[in-house]
């Protein structure tokens, strides 16, 4: 304990490290300045500890910061040992049985060293498909358990300790899946010779041909599972004052009208004004561009907080009774109309009365279309229904939080079939999940979107859907963070038995 922290805390703290530890921590300081022998342990709620007094002030970086590690780790005695700091570890005994939870929260990948005290077995369990393996590539040195294992960037691992195996390889150039009756079975993209060594003999075989990766073509087929949007972040603030309705407004110049964002609408007036002033009328004007007319176009009403509101498209009166929308119970939606190619004015009348009122959120419109761009900025454009390797942000999409499934039929080049096939994809921080012939093979929800697909490729043609999910943010906050289907391919590992 820092002594300013037993000098500076209330009277009930010593009381409270005292019934903690069993030593009152102002007695103890009293007695260590005094040049009495420091005492060596402590006993605690769970049982006998170490106790060391140091004298200086702190430990903050240097050598004083390893020196206080050095002391932190003289006084525990650990399960596990991990070589790279940077690694959370959280051990957890369920049932009886040892669980080490590793995390990386870092945005680079390594291979990390592990050590595991006594000898034992280990399993993974993964946290996305729920399937339970034996890692075969253990080391025995010391009575402890050694292992290296690839840490993803922002990622993680569950183990399990076992009982210690029959069989175990030391070392090897595959990825071991069985050492049944000490025969090791196994797949990898080796030079020269595949080679293991399980319980200390070599055991070896002629190294396979490496097929290049296969990449489907670039064109797939999409879905998405819900619709487009444009979002429109800015519109025009007016006074509903006597000559200002929505006949005048269609035609009025907006220029030299106050601009406003989402948010409360006093906050962005120029000049303070007068809280006790309320209700007040205003009106909410914005302006959108169409190539295309939508026949399903909808205006989501999110964030409007008023007594009461109107809306006008294009100087009509938009009448329909709004429906809870697909996206929430809170948001609703309203068919827009009349839609007209070229330029459109929205006009939202509300009666304001508190300061905080107003548009809070962007406006949003929905439906089958893409996001176009020119000079002038976006605008709706015809739908498109395939999409290319990339980021469906710059593919007309920049607005769409979604499911989106890619669809194509691929055939497999000759040799793929009868060696391990890994399907890999790269989606940035989306979730995709991966189906053959209309069959659920596997879900990544992170780092590395990879997946193990022989089980469910059984001819070398199939049906190929990658489902990718991105960020509500998208939509909701106009993020335009990257998403989508970036690259994609299959690459075959040659299998090996070793004798």
């Amino acid at each position: 304990l820092p002594i300013a922290s037993i000098e500076g805390e209330a009277a009930d703290f010593t009381r409270r490290v005292e019934a903690l530890f069993g030593r009152n921590p102002e007695v103890v300081l009293t007695d260590f300045l005094a040049g009495k022998a420091p005492f060596d342990t402590v006993e605690t709620r769970t049982g006998k500890g170490r106790a060391v007094l140091a004298l200086g002030d702190g430990f903050c970086e240097g050598e004083r910061l390893q020196a206080f590690e050095d002391i932190l780790r003289s006084m525990v005695t650990a399960e596990v040992y991990i070589d790279n700091d940077e690694v959370f570890v959280l051990h957890r005994v369920k049932d009886g049985e040892n669980f080490f939870f590793l995390c990386n929260p870092t945005n680079n990948s390594f291979d990390i060293n592990i050590r595991f005290l006594g000898e034992h077995g280990l399993e993974r369990w993964d946290l996305e498909s729920g399937d339970i393996s034996p890692l075969h590539t253990l080391r025995y040195e010391g009575g402890d358990t050694h292992i290296t294992l690839p840490m993803p960037r922002i990622g993680s691992l569950m183990l399990k300790l076992t009982d210690k195996p029959a069989y175990s390889a030391s070392d090897t150039n595959l990825v071991l899946t069985s050492l049944e009756n000490g025969q090791a079975q196994g797949y990898g993209r080796v030079e020269g010779e595949a080679m293991a060594v399980v319980n200390g003999q070599t055991k070896k075989a002629p190294a396979q041909a490496n097929l290049p990766a296969y990449t489907p073509g670039k064109q797939w087929d999409i879905k998405a599972s819900t619709p487009n949007a444009l979002v429109v972040k800015e519109w025009k603030f007016l006074y509903a004052k006597e000559g200002v309705d929505a006949n005048s407004l269609q035609t009025r110049d907006l220029s030299q009208e106050l601009d406003m964002r989402m948010g409360g609408w006093a906050f962005q007036l120029p000049n303070e004004r007068d809280e006790d002033t309320y209700p007040v009328d205003a009106w909410f004007v914005a302006d959108f561009r169409t190539d295309y007319l939508p026949e399903d176009l909808q205006l989501l009403i999110d964030g409007y907080k008023c007594q009461a509101y109107e809306l006008y498209l294009n100087g009509v009166k938009m009448d329909e009774t709004p429906a809870r929308s697909y996206l929430d119970a809170e948001i609703l939606s309203v068919p827009f109309k009349p839609l007209i190619k070229g330029n459109n004015r929205i006009a939202i009348r509300m009666t304001l009365t508190s300061n905080t009122g107003g548009l809070l959120d962007m406006i949003k419109l929905v439906g089958d279309f893409t996001v176009g761009r020119d000079e002038q900025g976006e605008f709706i454009a015809p739908p498109r229904h395939t999409l290319t390797y990339g980021d469906w942000c710059h593919q007309g999409y920049p607005y769409l939080a979604a499911m989106v499934d890619y669809s194509q039929h691929i055939t497999l080049p000759e040799g793929f079939l009868g060696q391990r096939l890994v399907l890999s994809a790269d989606v940035g921080d989306d979730l995709f999940e991966v189906y053959i012939n209309g069959e659920h093979a596997g879900t990544r929800m992170w780092q590395p979107y990879e997946l193990d697909i022989t089980p469910y490729v059984t001819e070398a043609s199939f049906a190929l859907t990658i489902r990718v999910v991105n960020t509500i943010a998208n939509l909701l906050e106009a993020k335009g963070d990257p998403s989508g289907l970036n690259a994609l391919y299959i690459t075959p590992y040659p299998v090996y038995k070793l004798k």
